[in-house]
């Protein structure tokens, strides 16, 4: 058998990602962060602090560039970045711009996912997916989010895997909201 030889194009981009909630630690804001505490879950931990990459980003970052990669997709936490309804946390959008200039700084390109299966508590108490308002409240956010990152933002995802978020939440019923319909 002869080996075929495998060539990318020039923009080809190798990478990884990672889930704010699942990495950053910390999520108390999200709808996630209650599920996993309410009675009767499949969660057989909490999250909590994760392996806390809030604080350690640029080991995190300085990994993916030992890795030999030049992508990396993150999310940027809705609930991190408004807490409540209408209120914007500017030292939140601060730390992710510290965190995309970092990855910049690296010659990585920074692919940011808008939502990686959390909500805001605010938004999952207005009834998440199935609040009347949930794109306009989405649109909100990317409006913000873009604004104060878009120049550093290399590509943007608006929700990651859709259906997983429809499977596991309004089906299966094993992801918040923990429907089964």
């Amino acid at each position: 058998m002869t080996q075929r030889e495998v060539h990318f194009p020039d923009r080809f981009s190798w990478g990884t990602s990672t889930s704010a909630y699942q990495t950053e630690g910390g999520g108390i804001n999200t709808d996630w962060w209650r599920y996993e505490r309410a009675e009767g879950t499949h969660c057989a931990e909490v999250c909590g602090d994760a392996c806390d990459s809030w604080h350690r980003y640029e080991e995190d970052l300085d990994l993916i560039v030992e890795l030999g990669l030049n992508s990396y997709r993150l999310s940027v936490e809705w609930a991190r970045v408004e807490p409540q309804r209408g209120v914007i946390d500017s030292e939140a959008l601060a730390h992710y711009r510290r965190m995309l200039e970092a990855a910049h700084a690296r010659a990585i390109l920074p692919v940011v996912t808008f939502h990686h299966f959390t909500l805001p508590l605010w938004v999952a108490d207005l009834g998440g997916f199935e609040c009347p308002e949930i794109a306009s409240l989405m649109a909100h956010y990317a409006l913000v989010v873009g604004d104060a990152l878009g120049d550093l933002i290399g590509i943007a995802c608006t929700v990651n895997e859709p259906n997983i978020v429809a499977l596991m939440g309004y089906l299966i019923g094993a992801f918040p909201p923990a429907q089964s319909d």
